[in-house]
């Protein structure tokens, strides 16, 4: 049963990202990004842990996990294209693309278990 706990840390991001969307102030877009680094932290153990006992044998789980783990690295490169320089100090297509895979993530983990 990890996919309760990986939706909990899922949601904590959706709440962030929602608070960091909005016109709200500058402290409060600051708790935002609180919810979304701690919802972040909470989920990715769970689901790095599932991905490794969901693959039978070492060879498959190492080679598995390092593709995750290096796509999931990957991010950074993608964040350049869609955090804009031209949408600060908002960002809200960087946002939107977050919170619109965030969403289609918690569906699927919801129809899990």
């Amino acid at each position: 049963m990890r996919s309760p706990f990986i939706l909990t840390g899922l949601l904590m991001c959706l709440v962030g990202l929602s608070i960091n969307i909005s016109t709200a102030p500058n402290g409060a877009k600051y708790f935002g990004t609180f919810w979304i680094v701690i919802g972040s932290y909470a989920a990715f153990p769970g689901i790095v842990s599932w991905l490794g006992n969901n693959l039978a044998g070492q060879y498959k789980r190492g080679v598995g996990m390092a593709l995750h783990i290096g796509l999931g690295n990957f991010g950074g490169a993608f964040a350049t294209v869609i955090y804009r320089s031209q949408d600060s100090p908002r960002y809200i297509l960087g946002r939107k693309f977050n919170f619109v895979n965030l969403m289609g993530w918690s569906l699927c983990l919801s129809g899990l278990d």
